[in-house]
């Protein structure tokens, strides 16, 4: 869309907000006024029904007590009559004619006179008739009782349906002159009922709500019960909650209020009594319907003069915006000229000639026009040159890329020939690793070699960073770390060994995390350090569970740091992965890594696969996770197998932990017995290696602990038919019993120095004998084959 366009838009669009707004302005504020005449109408009718309504209460209150007065002097001067006529010895017949002729010629509707019984003996009637104090007989009638017991002197009854025929009368009663009697005057209440109906509520609220302008009328006393409706449209169209709770308020505040909704107008005025206090309240609904058809009608010519003058302003606005515009499509003809390389001043010449500030544009715009044209030429001749230029570097670069891309494959090669690719077989255990380098190198590495006939050692490692730098130093952390393993050093002593080596050469300052574990191949028993790295995970009968960890620091980053070792007895079948962080985490595409749970899912089914198998299946796993997402970190899998120690059937082991106590000679020996039998040694083996045994424990407890405590110490015993091996480990003071002198055979028992016969029998009844320092442990084995 052009500028042309948008300024038409723009312009006419402001016209057409303006009309909107002010028609709207003018719609509300015409709707405000509207509601606020209706509201003050509403208000006046309220008003003015409340007071109506509250002198119409009253009004026939004041009537029908002066109708009371009446008739009590009626009653009084009928019971007077009555006294002087029997006094007079009048019949009871002629006094009844006389009673007729009085209510034939006066108002009174009825007149009953009894006896002192209660029986109605004079009546204008001719009715026989006994008042009873019994007012389930007689509701109405025996209220005027009390008149014959003398409680009361005059019983007035407000008007009331009658109970014989249900026309609405009043009766008034006085006591008797001469004796106890109920002298009663009646009037029936038609005429008053009329008059009420044609000056009360009930007429009034007809009327206004015939009339069409209001929708309902209510009127309720001070308890909220209604005194008096009507509605337009009949039934029973009560004050919903809204409005009974405005109409307490207004009540309690004695002040008119008003609701608004969608279709009415509802107006509440409080009923003042006489003394100005509120006796009810009136509400009024006046309909809205002449209200929204009279905004409709506003609103209608509002948007009628709103379209015209929208039109009118369109039509000017084009008018204007070609006017101005020229100029403005001048400058932009010109600026798409300048883009194709072919611009001419010439052309800008009408616009340039104006004397306003377009003008003074276009002749800015025409200088700078002539100077980009010069420094497009300078650009193009600039470019050329270095375009020629650049071909040439890239020809450089790419030589040397390919250079530098040969020589990394190289380094990847020798760096990958350095790691284990050919594992120790042996039918106890399995093992076999791998790694896959993030880059062209990488800096995770594991290894895997023979320290001794019984011991395997194994190395799990990840250096920081990634690419050349981490190539390198893995390389020398990986020769050092193997270089001090084969001395024989427990786990954490290598550790030690090898940090401060790394501290001292580590100008780049980089780190490795290390596991380093030693198996002992005939037991299962693994020991291990842990410098920063993921503990393994031990699978067993498909549990899946990490090594305990032991605290270690990554080595390189601080010299002189001691690092604890753990053990962790291996059971036929078990299996242990050692992995690096790149396994757990690799990342799909949608950035979810793999995880250790996914990692133990696959080590929990692992069940009679070999070591080989499972490192496939692991990374098989997570380059399937990873769908093609780039590799972030190196990836390394190593997995230990453990064989079966129990194939052979008369095969034993016992472990068992003694203290620091001759009493536990006589436990040694059961041991010994039980596990003799079991592999069937003869007497002579027997007596063997109990004589060894007893010996050398005898020497612990007597010499390893000088300081007097309960120490506890283990002796482990392995064998089958083809013969045994035992291990004895205390935590004394180190001793070295193969660098003990031999004892002095040739000299009388007498003569020769206590001690020695021990280690004697051990070096000349047993084969093979050995002894290694384990801080803080001794460690002391030995095996004698019997076949």
């Amino acid at each position: 869309m052009g500028f042309k366009q948008r300024l038409t838009l723009f312009t006419t669009g402001l016209v057409i907000l303006a009309v909107a707004l002010t028609t709207i302005v003018l719609a509300v504020n015409a709707r405000r006024q509207l509601l606020t005449v209706a509201e003050a109408e509403g208000n006046i009718v309220a008003l003015l029904l409340a007071r109506s309504a509250g002198a119409a209460v009253q009004i026939p209150a004041v009537v029908e007590q002066v109708l009371d007065e009446q008739m009590v002097s009626q009653a009084r001067l009928a019971a007077y009559y009555v006294a002087a006529a029997q006094q007079a010895g009048l019949s009871e017949e002629q006094i009844n004619s006389q009673l007729r002729q009085l209510t034939a010629s006066t108002a009174m509707d009825e007149l009953w006179i009894s006896d002192a019984h209660g029986h109605a003996v004079l009546n204008n009637l001719g009715l026989d008739f006994t008042f009873t104090a019994d007012t389930r007989q007689q509701s109405q009638a025996a209220a005027f009782w009390p008149l014959l017991s003398g409680e009361s002197s005059e019983v007035v009854q407000p008007a009331q349906p009658r109970e014989i025929d249900g026309k609405m009368f009043k009766y008034v009663g006085v006591t008797g002159i001469d004796q106890p009697r109920i002298v009663q005057v009646g009037y029936e209440m038609g005429l008053f009922t009329q008059l009420n109906e044609r000056i009360g509520l009930e007429y009034i609220i007809r009327q206004l709500v015939a009339g069409g302008d209001i929708n309902a009328i209510w009127v309720v006393n001070r308890t909220m019960e209604t005194i008096a409706h009507d509605s337009i449209l009949g039934g029973d169209q009560r004050p919903d909650t809204t409005e009974l709770k405005k109409m307490a308020e207004v009540y309690q505040a004695n002040e008119p209020m008003s609701l608004l909704s969608s279709q009415n107008l509802t107006v509440m005025a409080p009923i003042p009594g006489t003394d100005g206090q509120p006796i009810g309240v009136t509400l009024v609904r006046l309909p809205t319907a002449h209200i929204n058809a009279t905004l409709q009608e506003l609103v209608t010519n509002a948007v009628m003069v709103g379209l015209l003058v929208a039109l009118i302003g369109t039509l000017v606005s084009l008018s204007v915006g070609r006017r101005m515009i020229r100029p403005v499509i001048a400058l932009t003809d010109a600026a798409a000229e300048i883009e194709a390389g072919r611009f001419d001043a010439h052309t800008m010449q009408p616009v340039t000639e104006r004397r306003d500030e377009l003008g003074q544009l276009s002749q800015v715009f025409t200088r700078m026009a002539q100077q980009v044209q010069a420094r497009e030429e300078d650009l193009d001749r600039q470019v050329k040159d270095r375009t020629r230029d650049l071909q040439q570097k890239n020809s450089e670069l790419e030589h040397a890329h390919r250079t530098l891309q040969r020589e990394l494959e190289a380094a990847r090669a020798v760096q990958m020939a350095i790691l284990p690719t050919e594992f120790p077989q042996h039918d106890r255990y399995q093992v076999y690793g791998r790694t896959i380098p993030a880059r062209e190198m990488g800096g995770d590495f594991y290894d895997v070699f023979q320290i001794d006939a019984n011991r395997l050692g194994l190395v799990v490692a990840d250096v920081s960073g990634k690419g050349v730098p981490a190539a390198f130093f893995m390389a020398v952390a990986r020769t050092e770390l193997r270089g001090s393993a084969m001395t024989g050093l427990a786990p954490g002593q290598v550790l030690q060994r090898v940090n401060n080596i790394l501290c001292r050469e580590n100008p780049l300052e980089l780190f490795v995390t290390v596991f380093y574990a030693i198996l002992d191949v005939e037991t299962g028993l693994l020991t291990y350090a842990n410098g920063g790295h993921n503990p393994p995970l031990v699978t067993h009968v498909g549990e899946v569970t990490a090594l305990p960890l032991c605290q270690g620091t990554a080595l390189g980053v601080l010299p002189e740091l001691d690092y604890l070792e753990k053990q962790h007895q291996l059971q036929p079948r078990d299996t242990v992965q050692f992995y690096t962080d790149g396994v757990t985490e690799a990342f799909d595409p949608n950035n979810e890594e793999f995880g250790e749970t996914r990692l133990q899912t696959i080590l929990a089914g692992q069940a009679n696969r070999s070591a080989e198998e499972l490192t496939a299946e692991i990374i098989a796993a997570v380059q399937t996770h990873a769908a093609g997402a780039a590799q972030s970190d190196d990836i390394t899998s190593l997995s230990l197998t453990y064989g079966n120690r129990q194939e052979n059937t008369g095969e034993s082991h016992i472990t068992m932990t003694l203290t620091n106590d001759v009493s536990q000679l006589v436990a040694l020996g059961d041991a010994v017995e039980k596990f003799s039998a079991t592999i069937t040694l003869d007497q002579t083996a027997i007596f063997q290696l109990n004589l060894v045994l007893d010996e050398l424990v005898t020497n612990i407890i007597t010499y390893a602990f000088p300081d007097g405590g309960d120490h506890p110490f283990t002796i482990e015993l392995w064998g089958t038919h083809r013969g045994y091996r035992v291990r004895l480990q205390d935590d004394g003071v180190p001793f070295n019993p193969l660098e003990a002198p031999e004892p002095d055979l040739r000299s009388e028992a007498e003569q020769r120095d206590i001690g020695g016969l021990g280690i004697h029998f051990l070096r000349t009844l047993m084969d093979d004998v050995s002894y290694r320092r384990d801080a803080p442990f001794n460690v002391l084995e030995f095996t004698k084959k019997l076949h």
